[in-house]
């Protein structure tokens, strides 16, 4: 995948007190929570494989009408 940034962990790591601290409240939950989801950047490259081999989001949402209908109502019998 291109255009996506990463943070340096080593960078990261390597922060002192002070400025940890003064990153402690925002940024570096989003440099974590950018570090955390690495394990899952495999899987986003297969989706977007996928996606770009069984086409657009139209069709799915096109097939979908066709198996349950353009009906929107939903009724349930729970008396039965």
């Amino acid at each position: 995948m291109n255009g996506l940034y990463r943070v340096n962990e080593k960078a990261l790591n390597a922060l002192d007190a002070d400025a940890y601290a003064t990153l402690r409240s925002g940024p570096m939950a989003l440099a974590h929570a950018q570090l955390f989801s690495m394990s899952q950047l495999s899987q986003l490259t297969e989706g977007a494989k996928f996606h770009t081999r069984h086409g657009s989001a139209d069709a799915a949402l096109e097939n979908l009408d066709k198996l349950f209908g353009e009906d929107d109502d939903l009724a349930f019998d729970f008396d039965s």
